[in-house]
Order: structure tokens, then C-alpha cells, then sequence
């Protein structure tokens, strides 16, 4: 292992999919995180994760000890998982003080370089505001959800913990682009994710349209089955990939025999499906706040295979995926009309829009971004902390 390190405050899927319908960890978080955690090893800093097993509390999610499990996801980055009671309340403080003594266990033979944590949820950010008050060394938060869109108008006690946290940290990495230039601090960075793995070109089945991502409404998977109501391409079929309530979907799908609704599957079937999509469909509402707090990170999946993807535009997004995406509006009908725009793309075209996501995914890498990563990392450790940015 090498000399300097990370600790790193999240939360990882085990296995190889969180197919368990009680599971609390979002597969798109999960990967994320696996990507940054991994590209930044690869540049010669260890990551030690501590994390735990993601379940809703009681009487949602099991009643109970949850034990720890095996959890693998690169060379040079080690996942240790704390047990904890999943009662209310209780178990964020078990786990927040569990967190900070493996810490400062690994903390005593030599300090960390930083400490990193996924969101500011209460037991993470609790660990890093503590771990960081024993040992004086600087903390990042990775910000890739928000409760609330600002801490000067919400109620939500827990909404404005995280902001209080957020304002704690000594630097902040938004993952949305709506984000950064309004709360961005001296120091911090807007870093929406990697593509490190291009698919060879494959054109994908004729009319075979793919949705992967969350089960709800705010995700897209609503419109996108209203959506695919009006597609009119005579080999049109949709496979529906995702976590959430697969029945609440199918329900939605009823009577038309085109879609297929698979739910949550392993993570290698997953990539099977889109690599034989001819399309891709991202159908998330704009006009949802927390769709301008967060980034569509299923783009970055979507993106590595290549082909077609029909969008709509959220304010998460940067502009550099402009020329990316085929955009419509949050609408069944212009929905429609650009997936059977893009099912109607001849060779040439698709052969194009292949090679202009290929360009960008060359400067887009996960090592590209980790040593940006890294440069925010040794600023705050070697400057001053610095306050709100002036406009």
C-alpha cells in the first residue's frame, strides 16, 4: 500500500448489484464514487473507505444489528465496513463514532493527506467535522445531493445540518453545475464525473431504446413510458433498467407489449443491455429543484457506450454536453419525436455521433479528474482557509 493516503467517508455497494429491494445505496452513487476512488489510487494515493451497509431505518429497512460485508473495488483502495444498530437516530451516531475510530486507529501510524466524505448526510459529515478536530487535517466533501436548494429558506432541520456542515468543510466538489458558481468557495470545484472506458463502436439492435436509472418520477421513468406511447418506429421495443418499484412501472407499461420493464439487475447484465441499445433515453424533469442540485451521473454510462442519447436539459448539466445529447423538451410528444429521430440514423451518423463522444471522453477521463481532485486536496492543505468567493 502506498505511503500517503485518504480517508474516505461513504457508503459502497457490496457484490456485484444492490439487487436487495431494501437497499438504501444508489447503484449511480456507488459507481461514482468506485471511479473517483479507484483513479485517484492509480495515482499513487491509497484510499481507506469506511463505510457501511446503506438500509433504510426501522420500520422501513431492517430491525437490528447490520453486519459488515466484503466489498471489492480496486487495487490500493481497502473498504472497511462498521456494524451498527439500524434504530432511528441511534444508529448515526454509532455509525459517526465508529467511523471516527477507524480513523484515528489508521490515523496513528501516519496522518491522512485529507479526509473525504459523499454528501454532507449527518453521520458522514459528523465523522469528518471530528476526525478532522483530532488530527488537524483538511477535509473535502463531495456534494452530490442537497436537500435543499438554499440554506437561507428551508425548514427541514436536517436540510440545514447539511448546509451547516457544507459551510464547515475546508472545500466542497459539486457534481452539479447549477451548483458551483452560486455556493463555490475559493478553492472548491465542479467536477461532474469521468469516462475512462470508451466501448468499441457497436451501432446497437434497430428500435431497441434503453432507460437506465432510478425507478421514479423525478428520475424520467414516468415520461419515458408516456413518451414511448408515441414513438412511432415500426422495430421500437424499450428495456427498462433501474432501482426502484419495478410494479408501480410495469403498471405504467401495461398494454403495451414494446416495453420491458427488468428492474434491478446485476451490474453485467446491465452492460449488456446497453451495448444493445441503438438509443438511449435520459427523460429527467427540469422543473424538479432536485434535479438542478444533483448530475444525471447515468450520463457517464450512457456516454462510454457511444451511441445516440435523447435528453432532456437540466440544470445540472454544463454546457459541454450540449453537443452531446439530442435534446427535447420534458414532453411526451418532442420526446418521442427525437427517439424516433435518432432510431432513423443512418450508419454515417451514428459512426459521427460515436467519434464526437469519443473526443470528449478524451479529455473527460477519471484520471483527469482525480488529478484535479488532488490539486483541490493540496490547496486547502497547504493554504489558507478561505471564505465565500465574491461574486
Amino acid at each position: 500500500m502506498s505511503e500517503e493516503y485518504i480517508v474516505w467517508f461513504g457508503s459502497l455497494a457490496t457484490g456485484n448489484a444492490p439487487a436487495d429491494a431494501t437497499n438504501a445505496m444508489s447503484p449511480a452513487a456507488d459507481r461514482w464514487q468506485r471511479e473517483l476512488a479507484s483513479a485517484i489510487a492509480r495515482q499513487g494515493i491509497a484510499i481507506e473507505v469506511v463505510s457501511f451497509i446503506a438500509r433504510p431505518a426501522w420500520p422501513r429497512g431492517p430491525l437490528g444489528l447490520l453486519e459488515s460485508m466484503p466489498v471489492s473495488v480496486a487495487a490500493n483502495v481497502t473498504v472497511s465496513q462498521v456494524a451498527y444498530r439500524n434504530v432511528p437516530w441511534w444508529r448515526v451516531g454509532e455509525i459517526t463514532a465508529k467511523r471516527v475510530s477507524a480513523g484515528l486507529r489508521r490515523a496513528r501510524g501516519r496522518l491522512p493527506r485529507a479526509i473525504v466524505c459523499y454528501n454532507a448526510h449527518p453521520n458522514a459529515a459528523l465523522a469528518s467535522v471530528a476526525l478532522r478536530a483530532l488530527t488537524r487535517v483538511p477535509w473535502a466533501c463531495l456534494v452530490a445531493d442537497l436537500q435543499s436548494p438554499s440554506p437561507l429558506t428551508s425548514r427541514s432541520p436536517l436540510a440545514i445540518a447539511e448546509w451547516t456542515a457544507l459551510a464547515a468543510a475546508d472545500a466542497r466538489v459539486y457534481l452539479s453545475a447549477a451548483l458551483a458558481p452560486r455556493f463555490r468557495r475559493d478553492g472548491d470545484l465542479h467536477m461532474d464525473g469521468g469516462i475512462d472506458v470508451m466501448q468499441a463502436y457497436e451501432p446497437g439492435e434497430p428500435g431497441h431504446v434503453v432507460y437506465a436509472g432510478a425507478l421514479t418520477t423525478g428520475a424520467g421513468v414516468d415520461l419515458a413510458i408516456s413518451s414511448f406511447r408515441h414513438v412511432k418506429h415500426p422495430d421500437a421495443r424499450l428495456t427498462v433498467f433501474g432501482n426502484g418499484d419495478a410494479n408501480r412501472v410495469r403498471s405504467l407499461a401495461a398494454g403495451d407489449a414494446r416495453i420491458d420493464i427488468k428492474g434491478m439487475v446485476p451490474r453485467d447484465e446491465l452492460a449488456r443491455g446497453l451495448a444493445r441499445a441503438r438509443v438511449l433515453l435520459n427523460p429527467r424533469l427540469p422543473y424538479l429543484a432536485e434535479n438542478a442540485r444533483n448530475f444525471p451521473s447515468k450520463l457517464l454510462d450512457y456516454l462510454a457506450q457511444g451511441k445516440p442519447i435523447v435528453s432532456t436539459w437540466t440544470a445540472g448539466l454544463s454546457e459541454g454536453y450540449r453537443a452531446l445529447l439530442h435534446t427535447a423538451e420534458a414532453d411526451s410528444a418532442p420526446l418521442a419525436a427525437a427517439i424516433d429521430n435518432c432510431l432513423g440514423l443512418s450508419s454515417a451518423d451514428l459512426l459521427a455521433n460515436y467519434d464526437r463522444i469519443k473526443d470528449f471522453a478524451r479529455q473527460h477521463t477519471w484520471d483527469h479528474q482525480a488529478r484535479r481532485f488532488l490539486a483541490t486536496l493540496e490547496r486547502i492543505r497547504l493554504g489558507p482557509r478561505a471564505g465565500w468567493a465574491k461574486e
